[in-house]
């Protein structure tokens, strides 16, 4: 008789088990990806698109965005291409928009320049910029962009602003 139960109490925990991990499977909270800290690297001008530039890979969204090499001399970080979004970018670099698209979703401070030269800046948080430089490309967003030094929109480029956000300049405004 011990032989006839023992295989359809086997199966019967068997069957249990997995019920149970495929319950705590589907009821298990979705925990979101943790947003880091990501940091441009080389003390050198460079592109954003190239990962060897990053401390832990290439920033998403979520991620705070840090741009500071240190050093007397200033950099040029280059976006040139795809479709990025980060929940912060502070900078103590210059950086410089000549394609894709860069949505920033919270604060983006810069103490040197930001150029925007093609392409598109999102600004949907709270910025400030110490100059800004926009010879073409789009700037858009719904957030509210503090401009404490020199405005530039001229040059030849096609150039256009979109969004709900508002420009403040207490600067030098140049057209």
């Amino acid at each position: 008789m011990q032989g006839l139960i023992s295989p359809i109490r086997h199966r019967s925990v068997r069957s249990a088990s997995s019920l149970a991990i495929a319950l705590s499977l589907i009821l298990a909270p979705v925990v979101p990806a943790r947003a880091a800290t990501i940091y441009w690297l080389p003390d050198a001008d460079g592109y954003w698109d190239v990962l060897a530039n990053w401390n832990s890979g290439f920033p998403g969204a979520g991620d705070d965005v840090v741009l500071d090499v240190g050093g007397a001399t200033v950099r040029t970080i280059s976006f040139r291409s795809g479709t990025v979004n980060v929940n912060s970018l502070t900078s103590q670099e210059d950086l410089a928009v000549t394609g894709g698209q860069l949505t920033i979703n919270n604060a983006y401070v810069n103490t040197k320049a930001t150029r925007l030269q093609n392409g598109t800046l999102t600004l949907n948080g709270a910025s400030t910029l110490a100059s800004l430089v926009q010879t073409g490309g789009t700037l858009s967003g719904a957030g509210v962009l503090t401009v404490t030094g020199a405005a530039s929109y001229g040059g030849g480029g096609s150039k256009s602003q979109t969004g709900t956000g508002s420009t403040i300049h207490n600067g030098a405004v140049t057209l």
